[in-house]
């Protein structure tokens, strides 16, 4: 199923150029803070809305989906500190981001 197809119907049919934070986070499936953090930091394409609160522009966020993105991103940081707690002895916690990336992995 692509990054559009998951999207709700509404959103679709709307045709809308602007995605809701909540529905980049079910298109990246993370949690819309994530999301909300990620537009902060400019890893997730995002404007103002007329109403003060922010919008993600539709083309641009199913263009960094297909491409993986925050996601693959964020996994290659997450192994790179997995490598590192390794390193340094710390297997428990290499062990749960290990686990962590197996979850987030698609």
């Amino acid at each position: 199923m692509t990054a559009a197809e998951r999207l709700r119907p509404r959103t679709v049919r709307r045709g809308r150029d602007l995605l809701t934070t909540r529905e980049v986070a079910d298109l990246l499936r993370v949690r819309p803070v994530t999301v909300a953090l990620w537009a902060q930091a400019g890893k997730v394409p995002s404007v103002p809305t007329a109403d003060g609160g922010v919008g993600h522009p539709r083309d641009q966020v199913l263009d960094l989906v297909a491409r993986g993105g925050v996601l693959a991103e964020a996994l290659s940081a997450l192994e790179a500190v997995r490598e590192l707690a390794l390193s340094i002895g710390a297997e428990t916690e290499a062990a749960d981001i290990g686990r962590l990336i197996a979850t987030l992995r698609p």
